[in-house]
């Protein structure tokens, strides 16, 4: 017999909202309140994405990974079975469509990522750290989500999953957070997959990604 659970969902900003019954809001690292601009802020009126990203940001890099673990729930220490990451800063191109896949002892699993434009907005951003932030000219992407999977000793391939997404500055995305057992086998799959936009500001910049309240 084979079962599978999805558990929980995920709000990333007031511009991107989605509706899903596969995921949950999850962010890897805890915001640094910073420090205080030393010098105006400049005007992006008018700017593309790209060109803000270069002018606010020493680094900007989307970072996509895939684990799959034959264990009874996920651990953290676990390296991932595949990662992407895009310099947003030197890359001519977007992402376009990004696979990570990857098997772990009797399941196969690809994760196909669709994404559309860089786009920047200004929006409030919650935190799982009980912080709420203030972002301008903050970057985003929309991307949708595709998830198939088959048991590899029978050839079987389940349902496919598919779902719209949006990953913002900073905060991880997970598409995927799913355990699936396969036949009399008690240990079930842990599968999980994530997005984030890992960015490093320029000091003159940092007013633009600040706490607001403190829960």
């Amino acid at each position: 017999m084979m079962s599978f659970q999805f558990k929980g969902a995920i709000v990333l900003a007031s511009l991107i909202a989605f509706s899903s019954t596969a995921c949950q809001k999850y962010e890897r690292n805890k915001m640094v309140s910073p420090s205080a601009p030393i010098a105006p802020v400049q005007s992006f009126a008018g700017k593309d994405p790209a060109t803000i990203l270069k002018s606010k940001y020493n680094s900007a890099m989307l970072i996509c990974s895939l684990w799959v673990e034959h264990a009874k729930e996920f651990s953290a220490k676990t390296r991932p079975l595949a990662t992407v990451t895009l310099d947003l800063l030197t890359a001519k191109d977007g992402p376009g469509v990004i696979n990570l896949q990857g098997e772990v002892d009797d399941l196969s699993v690809v994760v196909k990522l669709s994404f559309g434009q860089l786009g920047v907005f200004d929006t409030t951003l919650f935190g799982d750290d009980g912080v709420t932030y203030q972002v301008k000219n903050s970057p985003y992407f929309r991307y949708d989500f595709e998830l198939s999977e088959a048991q590899k000793s029978t050839g079987v391939a389940f349902d496919t999953y598919r779902n719209a997404r949006g990953v913002t500055e900073r905060f991880a995305d997970i598409s995927l957070d799913m355990t699936r057992t396969l036949g009399g086998d008690a240990t079930p799959y842990v599968e999980r997959a994530s997005c984030t936009i890992s960015t490093d500001l320029k000091p003159e910049f940092t007013n633009q990604f600040k706490p607001i309240q403190v829960q």
